[in-house]
């Protein structure tokens, strides 16, 4: 019943939600008989969104990867599109190199669970439980699990590769001079 309509217009544009973002707070308000001061609403929201479509917060906008909802004026849209994207490759080239990192843990794992696996095929094989049917069974099962051994082995090393050339990309990426 005391918002500050004109702050909480304010803080919305800043952190870069849209100005239909009245229409949320004109729901929940509404379930306790409250209407927004749509007008202070707006004077802040018009203060904040000035603050907001900088170069520089453009940048850090993108740089943690949020999503720009084109309200920033016609004035200053192309600059604030030219700074987030920037800030967008670096989030980009972040989320990339983690993916790498990811795939590469899951192969080793994989890798770690196969040759496992492998040991105890092998100790089956000299035991003197295991007939040669089974025996043969066994062998061709090892070989299955050395080719997929290799093959992620070979996936590995392409994602270091790949994670490299982007960890790269990234070290010679320079925040814009604002």
């Amino acid at each position: 019943m005391n918002a500050d309509w004109k702050q909480i217009g304010f803080e919305d544009a800043l952190i870069g939600r849209p100005m239909s973002r009245i229409g949320d707070h004109r729901s929940a308000c509404a379930q306790h008989n409250i209407v927004p001061d749509q007008e202070q609403y707006k004077v802040g929201f018009d203060d904040g969104l000035e603050r907001f479509c900088l170069p520089v917060t453009a940048y850090e906008f993108g740089k943690q990867g949020k999503t720009y909802n084109n309200q920033c004026p016609t004035a200053s849209h192309q600059a604030f599109i030219t700074y987030y994207n920037q800030g967008r490759e670096y989030y980009d080239l972040k989320n990339t190199i983690s993916r790498y990192g990811t795939q590469i843990s899951s192969a080793n794992r994989k890798i770690e669970r196969l040759e496992k696996d492998i040991a105890k095929k092998e100790s089956r094989i000299i035991s003197d439980n295991s007939n040669a049917d089974e025996r043969l069974k066994l062998l061709r099962k090892i070989q299955d699990y050395k080719e997929e051994v290799g093959q992620l082995k070979t996936e590995i090393t392409e994602h270091e590769r790949s994670r490299a050339v982007n960890q790269n990309k990234l070290s010679l990426l320079q925040p814009p001079k604002f």
